[in-house]
């Protein structure tokens, strides 16, 4: 039987008001703790980890591709993803190698559906990791024929998330390449001469600028681009900049059937055009004697001309030969518009008066046919 009993507390325990009972061995402060030790113990359970993540797959994207023909090859391209199938930054160290397929499909098509494409796709190459380019043989001999390509992008561990995109190249028999190429230098244009390339029904002309521009970067590649297409084997360049060097190359096409192909590359012509070439000779020279106007005032030659349609003119420069002498100059200076007056004449005598015209690298023209002036 548990006993009660009632204390009154001593005046050292005067500020504790609360009446203690004893159930044994355990006073009912004691017991007070149990709450407490129980919350305690019920928040340390609060973190308890649940279930584990699974580990990231590490799956590049699929790649977007495209490709052409060139000669008897196919040039593909494609551009590594930035990011895997989860999301996540594409890492170097998780990258595997990059499969090619291909499938012959018949008949001549622009597109093939990846169904098709997938039932016929065999595997031709398998390239080191982050690789991006590939030439693939083409046998454009025999039937007509389409050749479609694909890749996979594998991770470390070998898997893939599938295909790429499916291109489709209708194979044409290619003609020959151009055996030369010449590039001459003029001052409207930068002519291109190369012999008939046997098979081809056109021509494309490309070119690349070999001095990078500021806003291209000191170490980009120059792209080469796509200039013009040629009838026949010729072409003129008229956008050019003198001082810029430039390389071109042609590739002869042939068609079958609404499809085209071009040949393998030309070799190339590279050429840096300088600006030697002078302002047209002056034309429309006239001298005119005036006379004095008032007692002392010399004799005088006013000579015009026609103004040069050169769009670097710098001036021009006027000459005088006196009585079969060799022409001299008589402006100190370029003189910049197309008048002048001289007034070192004498009566009596024949002065013979010619005309030049200057650019602004100094390339000077022929003087124009003179005119002869007595006063």
């Amino acid at each position: 039987m548990v006993s009660r009993k009632s204390k009154v507390q001593s005046p050292k325990s005067a500020g504790r008001a609360l009446l203690t009972l004893d159930f044994g061995l355990w006073t009912l402060e004691s017991l007070a703790v149990f709450p407490l030790l129980f919350s305690l113990l019920a928040l340390a359970g609060c973190g308890v980890q649940g279930e584990p993540l699974p580990p990231l797959l590490n799956l590049p994207q699929p790649a977007e591709i495209s490709a052409v023909q060139r000669g008897d090859k196919a040039l593909i391209d494609w551009a590594l993803p930035a990011l895997t199938t989860e999301g996540q930054a594409v890492r170097a160290d998780k990258l595997g190698p990059v499969e090619v397929y291909r499938a012959i499909i018949p008949g001549l098509r622009r597109e093939v559906g990846r169904g098709e494409f997938e039932s016929a796709a065999q595997r031709i190459a398998e390239l080191p990791v982050r690789e991006s380019h590939y030439a693939a043989e083409l046998k454009p001999e025999g039937p007509p024929h389409t050749a479609a390509f694909a890749i996979r992008l594998l991770n470390d561990r070998g898997h893939n998330a599938g295909f790429s995109n499916v291109v489709a190249i209708a194979v044409v028999p290619p003609p020959a390449a151009p055996a030369w190429l010449r590039a001459t230098a003029t001052e409207e244009a930068i002519l291109l001469e190369w012999p008939p390339a046997p098979g081809a029904a056109s021509y494309h002309v490309y070119r690349s600028e070999q001095t990078p521009r500021p806003e291209q970067g000191a170490q980009a590649p120059p792209p080469l681009l796509l200039l013009g297409n040629a009838d026949k084997a010729g072409y003129a360049d008229p956008n050019f900049e003198f001082g810029q060097e430039y390389r071109y190359l042609v590739r002869a096409v042939a068609t079958r059937d609404g499809f085209s192909g071009e040949s393998a590359d030309s070799p190339p012509a590279v050429v840096r055009p300088q600006d030697v070439f002078p302002p047209g000779v002056p034309s429309g020279l006239v001298g005119l004697v005036t006379e004095p106007t008032a007692p002392g005032q010399p004799l005088a030659v006013e000579l015009s001309w026609e103004p040069s349609s050169a769009h670097d003119l710098a001036g021009y420069n006027v000459f005088r030969s006196d009585a079969g002498a060799p022409p001299r100059r008589l402006n100190p200076g370029l003189l910049l518009a197309p008048a002048f007056r001289d007034a070192a004449v004498q009566p009596g005598v024949s002065y013979s008066y010619s005309v030049s015209a200057v650019d602004q690298k100094g390339n000077q023209s022929a003087r124009c046919e003179p005119v002869r002036v007595r006063p």
